[in-house]
């Protein structure tokens, strides 16, 4: 938003105005404060903004974070919408599929569609495909069918019901999700099913076949929680090009592990893409958006201009649960024009701040050592380090075979999740979901006093480090925990901060404490920790 805007509001609302940008900010303590302890602390932007307007609720503008991203990954071919969550981004395309399917309804004669939609209402027809389900964002399933997927609603401090629909949505359209499982069994427990495209393709098919107006919102997994690609990029080209705007062919990109490149490739020859600032970038969680291709932008403004008032500020009430008219921009002007005005989740700006932070010292990095190339060695060297390790420690440690990928689906054409599955002796079972929750638990605890007497000196000195794993994920043959390669450990690694031997030593502790804990599990929990 331009600054003579942003006064005109202030001015408008008859509130003080304060304008600082985040371009070249390179700590977050510049917009959040220093620690009182910090020599030379100094209050945040935010406190330094009441302290200079002398007001408790001034106009506050922060430039440059939606520009920003868009340079860092659109390579000129999208623009994004902000988002709290990866999950909660799902709105977005399923906004785009329900003004598809309503303008389609519009113009096919309605004795050709389905009975229920025989109404006179011109309702559209929305079925989601949610690809790898299970691994990718808890509540995707609800989310992508237009429903809360959590008790709390990020805006406004509403509680509300899991599963409940958001406001309004469905009088516009009926949605539904189907949740597509990749993995099919023990057997090859690293890989998908064989077969797994023809099912995604069959789904789709169906679902068009099924009313004229129906339009598929059809997920391509760019990296799921333990890395695979599912279903291959082959099922969206075949979609989209035979049923072109009834298939919103979205990739799931949330985990970011791929290479630069696949943004803009897939913003210039397919649709919207979901991505985060935490996962591989490492910035505080509950921070997303969503890149739209600018055709897809055109066509989107287009539907709303077509659509009644009343329509449009429906589709802003289900919108406002979770996005302020800041978040929007001037990507869509109708619906930003709907939203309620004047508030700014100043939060989720903060939050993207510090990610950006990530991003931008990383591609700095890279730029200054050689470029994506010299990265990609880097990446491979530890993805194969830490297979190696991971292998030192069986019985109790299994290591699950990753699945590499070519082009530009991984960053280095390698899988930087690095999964295990645990248990306690050689005959024994793996540990369940129930049971890794508590291994991560055990993992970020100095447990030295709670191990058995019997332990070595080096055991002790193992259990004494506090770790920290991704978090378990339920797949077939036995739950896996991760850990992995992020940003900062590789931004140290490429600007040589830190050698490759001494990182996968460190990496070396935690593999041997996962070890530790499951040798020692049923000691651990016999104790109160």
């Amino acid at each position: 938003m331009p600054r003579s805007i942003g006064r005109s509001i202030a001015q408008a609302l008859n509130r003080e105005f304060y304008r600082f940008s985040v371009g070249g900010l390179t700590d977050v303590a510049e917009i959040k404060g220093h620690r009182r302890t910090y020599v030379g602390a100094m209050p945040g932007k935010l406190i330094q903004c009441l302290k200079v307007t002398g007001s408790a609720n001034p106009v506050v503008l922060i430039d440059e974070v939606r520009s920003r991203v868009e340079e860092l990954f659109c390579g000129g071919n999208g623009r994004a919408v902000i988002h709290p969550s990866g999950t909660d981004a799902e709105t977005m395309p399923l906004l785009q599929a329900v003004l598809a399917s309503r303008a389609l309804a519009r113009a096919v004669p309605e004795k050709d569609r389905p009975s229920d939609f025989r109404d006179g209402t011109q309702r559209g027809n929305v079925i989601s495909l949610v690809a790898c389900a299970g691994e990718v964002g808890s509540g995707t399933t609800e989310a992508a069918e237009g429903r809360f997927f959590s008790k709390a609603v990020p805006l406004g401090g509403n509680r509300v019901d899991m599963g409940q629909e958001l406001p309004a949505l469905h009088d516009l359209a009926a949605m539904e999700s189907i949740e597509l499982v990749a993995r099919g069994g023990e057997r090859d427990v690293g890989r998908g099913k064989s077969d797994y495209d023809a099912i995604v393709e069959a789904k789709a098919r169906e679902a068009l076949a099924s009313d004229p107006a129906a339009v598929v919102v059809l997920h391509t997994v760019a990296g799921s929680k333990t890395g695979l690609v599912m279903p291959s990029p082959a099922v969206a080209d075949t979609l989209t090009a035979e049923f072109g705007d009834r298939v919103v062919s979205v990739l799931d990109a949330c985990q970011m592990r791929h290479h630069p490149d696949l943004i803009p490739r897939w913003l210039g020859e397919q649709g919207p893409i979901l991505m985060t600032s935490s996962k591989f970038f490492g910035g505080p969680s509950f921070g997303s958006a969503v890149f739209f291709p600018h055709r897809a932008i055109d066509t989107m403004n287009a539907q709303l201009n077509d659509e009644s008032p009343a329509t449009v500020a429906a589709i802003a009430e289900a919108c406002a649960s979770y996005l302020t008219h800041h978040d929007i921009g001037d990507v869509l002007p109708k619906l930003h024009d709907a939203m309620p005005p004047g508030f700014c989740n100043s939060g989720v700006l903060l939050r993207w701040a510090a990610g950006l932070h990530e991003m931008e010292t990383l591609n700095a990095t890279t730029e200054s050592n050689g470029g994506v190339a010299n990265t990609e060695d880097h990446v491979r060297a530890w993805v194969h380090a830490m297979r190696e390790e991971a292998q030192k420690f069986s019985p109790h440690l299994e290591y699950v075979p990753a699945v590499d990928y070519e082009g530009d689906w991984q960053l280095g054409g390698v899988n930087t999740i690095i999964a295990v599955r645990l248990r306690s002796g050689a005959d024994e079972d793996f540990f369940s979901t129930a049971d890794l929750k508590k291994v991560y638990a055990l993992m970020t605890a100095d447990l030295t006093e709670f191990i058995s007497p019997e332990s070595t000196m080096a055991e002790r000195r193992v259990a004494s480090q506090k770790c920290l794993t991704g978090q378990p994920v339920d797949i077939p043959g036995g739950s896996v925990l991760r850990t992995v390669l992020g940003a900062a450990q590789l931004k140290d690694l490429v600007g040589g901060k830190q050698p490759l031997d001494q990182m996968i030593e460190d990496d070396r502790v935690l593999l041997s404490k996962l070890a530790l804990i499951a040798r020692q599990y049923d000691y651990l929990l016999s104790h109160s920790l």
